[in-house]
């Protein structure tokens, strides 16, 4: 009688969805164009199904409410997870937790640098999940979109490697398989910057080092004194 009573009022292709919806039990019947839903996790598992999306991370939104949005699939999800880490690749999606707010750093920072061939190299400290903690040396790479880290670092931050999303990257060997993720900060110094997304790469194609990329440096004017071995950064306003 449900399914019945949902499909004489299905006059559209998008009154079909909600129908379809409403039927599975993702969806309760009310007021206003938009369908109530049980809470935001069931709003996001819709959509997904919708984009044929697999979701990992789900029970992280179980206890906030659902919200009105409209837009395509895409734009609805990501303001939906506006407030959250989140890593989307192809058709999976994982959801990290919610992002920490974190006070805006002081002005100025000078760290020293060391060499690798031509290259500087700085030391950082890396958070991961679960109040896991890495002091690390990095490679500063402009030419790097975010940080990129070897493979065998992942278990050391608390990522699971399963629980990383697949992506291919561009790098000076060419296209290579890459894991991404986020860590939950980077210090710099006495910097610290939140929520970083990070690359892993299998350990043998990065080499030596890890790299220190644009997610980063691109939050600074940054100066490189290539006589002195320093590194200055200053916040961008």
């Amino acid at each position: 009688m449900l399914v019945r009573l949902l499909s004489s009022r299905c006059t559209s292709m998008v009154m079909q969805a909600l129908c379809l919806l409403a039927a599975s039990g993702a969806v309760s019947a009310g007021s206003g164009d938009f369908p109530s839903y049980r809470n935001l996790a069931a709003q996001v598992e819709a959509l997904a199904e919708q984009s044929g999306i697999s979701l990992v991370g789900l029970s992280r939104l179980e206890d906030v409410p659902a919200k009105p949005v409209t837009g395509t699939s895409s734009q609805q999800l990501s303001e939906l997870l506006g407030a959250y880490n989140y890593v989307m690749a192809e058709n999976k999606l994982i959801v990290l937790g919610k992002k920490r707010w974190v006070p805006p750093p002081p002005r100025d920072t000078i760290l020293k640098t060391r060499r690798a061939g031509r290259h500087h190299v700085v030391d950082v400290t890396l958070l991961g999940l679960g109040k896991t903690e890495l002091r690390t040396a990095l490679m500063i790479d402009t030419g790097a979109s975010v940080i990129v880290l070897p493979m065998s670092m992942a278990d050391g931050l608390g990522l699971s490697q399963d629980a990383l999303a697949d992506r291919m990257v561009q790098t000076a060997k060419g296209k290579v398989q890459a894991k991404f993720g986020v860590l939950t900060a980077v210090r710099l110094g006495n910097q610290k910057i939140a929520d970083v997304e990070v690359a892993f790469i299998q350990d043998a194609l990065l080499g030596a080092n890890g790299l220190l990329g644009m997610n980063v440096l691109g939050l600074y004017r940054m100066t490189l004194d290539d006589q002195r071995d320093q590194l200055t950064l200053t916040p961008r306003d």
